[in-house]
Order: structure tokens, then sequence, then C-alpha cells
């Protein structure tokens, strides 16, 4: 999680590599983004925001936030749709397809999330009663985000034969978990 302040009369102005996906929420005078080479628009005051293979253009003037980041197994327990179908974008908390638990627990952080420690404990219980049951790819979820990073994985034959799948199966199965095909 991170809670970022930016003071009254500052611009921050960032570009964020890509990232896996996260929930952000939040108020400030200036907030816009985008992805890409998109335009900087207007950023809701809750996102839902998919991975990016792309850098991510912020320009923030005066303001507090909170972020959660969302590994992609947390991605499949917490929100439970294809990465793919978020990929690259972000949508506003309250008409993205999320639990309500997410939705309140977003506007609540808006709203009263000055307090960092209650803030946490907030994030902790809601995900908490989220994660519910485990998906059953989880076990190759992790072991494909770990096995990215291994110096085994000299292809993405290889690194698909690590999680025991086929190249096509494999390239499903990244779009789903990871929001792109292997690469």
């Amino acid at each position: 999680y991170d809670h970022t302040e930016v003071e009254e009369g500052i611009v921050v102005e960032d570009w964020l590599p890509p990232e896996e996906a996260n929930l952000r929420t939040g108020r400030a005078n200036t907030y816009l983004a985008g992805i890409g080479d998109d335009p900087l628009v207007q950023v809701p005051p809750a996102v839902v925001s998919g991975p990016t293979d792309r850098v991510t253009h912020l320009r923030i003037e005066g303001g507090k936030f909170w972020g959660i980041g969302l590994s992609p197994a947390g991605w499949a327990r917490v929100i439970g749709k294809p990465a793919s179908d978020m990929a690259n974008s972000f949508t506003e908390a309250a008409v993205a397809d999320i639990a309500p638990s997410l939705k309140k627990m977003l506007d609540t952080l808006r709203e009263d999330g000055d307090d960092i420690e209650k803030g946490v404990a907030l994030i902790n219980e809601t995900l908490r009663l989220l994660l519910g049951k485990r998906p059953a790819a989880e076990s190759t979820v992790h072991a494909v985000h770990l096995g990215i990073m291994s110096p085994d994985a000299t292809s993405v034959a290889r690194l698909a034969a690590m999680a025991g799948n086929n190249p096509r199966t494999f390239e499903r199965f990244c779009k789903r978990y990871f929001g792109f095909p292997p690469s």
C-alpha cells in the first residue's frame, strides 16, 4: 500500500514504469493521467487500474492519495476478472465490476484516510474478507510470477514448460492472470 500527500501549490509530474494492477483513491486540485501515448485526462476519485505494459504519465497538484498494489494472484482473488480486460486502462471504481466492499473501502480512504494505521487496518480487513477460495491456478500464477525473474526462464517456451503448459495454453494463461501475452 502507499499513501501520498502533495502539498497545496506543488505540482508533481511523474512517469511510472509498467506495473501490476492497483486500486487508487484520493482528492487533488489536479489529478491527470495518461497511459502510453494517451493524452492526460482527469482521473476519477477512485480507480481500478489494470496491469500496464507501458509508461503512465501523471500530473498531480495538491492532494492526498492511497494506492493498493495487486499482484497477479491478488488480482485473481480480489477482482476475479481476466487481467487482460483492464490492461493499460483505469476504470472509475464506482462503475467497475468489483466487490461493493472495495468501492466502500476506496470511498472511506478518500474521505477519512488521514490516519495511516486506521487506513492500513481498513485495507487489510477488506482484502482479507475478499480473499475467499483460492483459484485453481493460483500456485501456477505464483510460480510464473517468480519464474519471470529466474535465470532459467530464458525464453517464453522455457517459461511455459516451467509452468507445465504448452505455448498456446500459456499465452491464454498469461493474458488472464498477467494481462498480456508472454514475450
